[in-house]
C-alpha cells in the first residue's frame, strides 16, 4: 500500500467512525426528547386493544382478548351507530373468532414487540411496589413509539447522508421530520404509525444499500417491509414498488429480488397463519367495518387539504420538502421515483378507505407513515438554499410554523379539543363534517384553547385539587384498574405528560425529577455534540 492509499484509508476510517458518532448522538436525543415529553398512558381503542394481545400472551391466554361490554357501540365515518346485524361477528376494534374468543382486527406485529417493554413493566412493578400492574405495564409498552421515532430519525438521516447530503442538511431534514411534523405527536401514543414509518425508512436505505451492492441491502428492505406488513397489513400496498426498483437497477436483478423477497413472503405467511388461527381464513383479519368504497378525489382533498384533517396544514414544512423532490429526480431519478411511488400508493390506497381520516387523532393519522419520506428532499433544499432572502424567510417560516402547530398537541392531548367540539355539535353527522370541513372547528384551533384551559387549571393549587378528586370519584368504580383509569381522566385535564399525572397519582417526585434531569442532560449534550460540524 501506498503511503496515499494508507491516508486515504485512515481518512475513511475516521470519517466512518464520525458518522457512527453522529448517528448515535442523534439517536440519543431524540429518544431523549420524547421521552422528556412522553404521556407513557395508552390512549386509545387502537392502543389499548394491541397492549391487551401482549397481555394476553404474557398471561397465557393466547392470542384472544377480553371481549367488549355487551353495550359497546361500533360507528360509522359519520359517528352514526352501526346496527349489530350489519357487522358480521365484529365489535369494536376487533371480532369473534372461529373458537367463540374474541380477537384483535390488527398485525401481531406491534403486539410481539412491546412484550419485552410488558414484562420489563411487570419486573419493575413487582420490584417497587409502586402504582398498579396495568399502569405500569402500559406506562412500558408506550416506550416503543418514542424508540420507533428515534430510529425513524436515525435511519433518514443515515438515507440523506449515504445519498450524499453533508452533516448539516441530513441532520436538518431528520430534526423537521422528527419533531416538526405530526410524527412527533404519534410519537406519544399507542398508534402503529411510528413503527410503519420506521419500517419504510429503512426499507428505503436498504433498497439504497442493495442498488450500491451492498449483500446485505435487499435482505434489509425485504425484513423491513416485512415488518411493515406484521404490524399494518396495509402495508403492502408498496411491496411492488421496492420488487420494480430491484428489477430495474444494476447487477444480478435475480438474486436482489430474491434477498428481497424471501422475508417478505416470511411475513406474509405469519400473517395468514395468525389470520387462520384467529378467524379460520388466511386473508381475514377481522375488520368488519372497513370499506374502500369513497371517491378517491374526496378522500385526496380531505387527507392533503381539509382543515380538520390536511396534511399540509398539519405540516406546512411537506411543501418545502416536496418543492426539493425534482432537483432530487435530477440526481437519483429512479430513487426519486421510488420515494414518490411509494408516497402515492400509500395515499391512493387510503383516500378510498371509509375511514380515510383516522377517527378521533391528530391530523390525517394513516398517511403519517409516508412523512419522512416526504421530507428527506428538504436536505437538498437545505444543502442549497434559494438564493432570495424573501424564499430563505418562507422556508424559514414554513418550518418555525410546522413545530409551532405540534406544540399544543405534544403538551395537552388532543382528545381534549375533540371532546368540547362534540359537545357543541348537534349530532355525530354534524360533528364529523365540523371537524374535517370548518376551519373555526379544526383541532389546529381547538387545541391551543385546550392548551390555555388547561395551563390555567395548571395555575391554580385549588383547581389542581379539585381535578384530582374529580379522577377518583369519577373512577373508583367501574374499572379493573382505578388507578389507569384516574390517569387518563387526569391527562385529559393536565398537561399530557407523564411526570406531571404521576406526580399528581403520588408517585415520589425525586425519583421523577431525577430521571427528568437526567433526560434533559442527554438532550443537552447529544444537541451540543450534533452542532458541532462533523460531529
Amino acid at each position: 500500500m501506498t503511503p496515499g492509499e494508507k491516508v486515504s484509508a485512515v481518512n475513511t476510517t475516521c470519517q466512518g467512525r464520525s458518522r457512527q458518532r453522529q448517528t448515535g448522538a442523534l439517536l440519543l436525543f431524540l429518544l431523549s426528547i420524547c421521552l422528556l415529553l412522553a404521556s407513557l398512558r395508552i390512549d386509545s381503542g387502537d392502543g389499548e386493544t394491541i397492549y391487551q394481545v401482549s397481555r394476553s400472551l404474557v398471561e397465557g391466554r393466547g392470542f384472544a382478548i377480553p371481549p367488549p361490554p355487551p353495550d359497546a357501540v361500533v360507528v360509522d365515518p359519520f359517528g352514526e351507530p352501526i346496527p349489530p346485524e350489519q357487522l358480521h361477528g365484529g365489535g369494536p376494534y376487533g371480532a369473534w373468532g372461529r373458537d367463540g374468543r374474541y380477537y384483535a382486527q390488527y398485525g401481531i406485529g406491534q403486539s410481539l414487540l412491546a412484550l419485552p417493554l410488558y414484562l420489563a413493566g411487570l419486573a419493575f412493578y413487582r420490584l417497587s411496589g409502586w402504582g398498579t400492574a396495568g399502569l405500569v405495564t402500559r406506562a412500558s409498552v408506550m416506550l416503543l413509539n418514542p424508540l420507533a421515532l428515534a430510529l425513524a430519525g436515525t435511519a433518514l438521516y443515515r438515507l440523506a447522508r449515504r445519498l450524499g447530503y453533508d452533516h448539516g442538511p441530513a441532520l436538518g431534514a431528520t430534526m423537521a421530520s422528527a419533531l416538526a411534523t405530526p410524527l412527533w405527536v404519534y410519537g406519544k401514543t399507542f398508534f402503529s404509525e411510528p413503527l410503519v414509518a420506521l419500517a419504510l425508512v429503512v426499507a428505503v436505505l436498504g433498497a439504497l444499500r442493495g442498488e450500491e451492492g451492498s449483500r446485505g441491502g435487499w435482505l434489509l428492505c425485504g425484513a423491513a417491509l416485512g415488518g411493515a406488513v406484521l404490524v399494518k397489513p396495509v402495508a403492502l400496498i408498496v411491496t411492488p414498488l421496492f420488487a420494480l426498483y430491484a428489477l430495474t437497477g444494476a447487477g444480478n436483478r435475480r438474486q436482489a429480488l430474491w434477498r428481497l423477497a424471501w422475508p417478505l413472503a416470511a411475513a406474509l405467511l405469519v400473517t395468514a397463519l395468525y389470520n387462520q388461527l384467529r378467524f379460520g381464513f388466511p386473508f381475514d383479519t377481522g375488520y368488519r367495518t372497513a370499506a374502500w368504497d369513497v371517491a378517491p378525489w374526496v378522500g385526496l382533498a380531505g387527507l392533503l387539504l381539509s382543515p380538520g384533517k390536511g396534511l399540509l396544514w398539519y405540516c406546512p414544512a411537506l411543501a418545502a420538502g416536496l418543492i426539493g423532490l425534482p432537483a432530487l429526480a435530477r440526481q437519483r431519478c429512479r430513487f426519486a421515483a421510488l420515494l414518490g411511488g411509494v408516497a402515492a400508493a400509500y395515499l391512493l390506497v387510503h383516500s378510498t378507505y371509509n375511514h380515510w381520516h383516522g377517527g378521533g387523532a391528530w391530523g390525517p393519522r394513516l398517511i403519517v407513515p409516508i412523512i419522512p419520506l416526504l421530507m428527506l428532499p428538504l436536505a437538498g433544499v437545505f444543502s442549497r438554499p434559494p438564493r432570495r432572502a424573501w424564499a430563505r424567510f418562507a422556508l424559514a417560516l414554513l418550518l418555525a410554523a410546522s413545530l409551532v402547530l405540534q406544540l399544543p398537541a405534544v403538551l395537552v392531548h388532543p382528545a381534549r379539543a375533540l371532546q368540547a367540539l362534540y359537545d357543541r355539535a348537534a349530532s355525530p353527522t354534524d360533528y364529523t363534517l365540523r371537524l374535517l370541513y370548518r376551519p373555526a372547528d379544526s383541532p389546529l384551533v381547538g387545541q391551543w384553547r385546550s392548551l390555555m384551559e388547561v395551563a390555567a387549571l395548571m395555575r391554580s393549587p385549588a383547581s389542581r385539587q379539585a381535578v384530582i378528586e374529580t379522577a377518583q370519584a369519577a373512577t373508583r368504580e367501574g374499572s379493573d384498574d382505578p388507578l389507569t383509569a384516574t390517569a387518563g381522566y387526569l391527562a385529559f385535564n393536565t398537561f399530557d405528560l407523564w411526570p406531571v399525572y404521576w406526580a399528581l397519582l403520588g408517585a415520589p417526585l425525586l425519583p421523577l425529577l431525577v430521571v427528568e434531569a437526567g433526560l434533559a442532560a442527554v438532550a443537552g449534550w447529544t444537541g451540543w455534540r450534533l452542532g458541532r460540524r462533523g460531529g
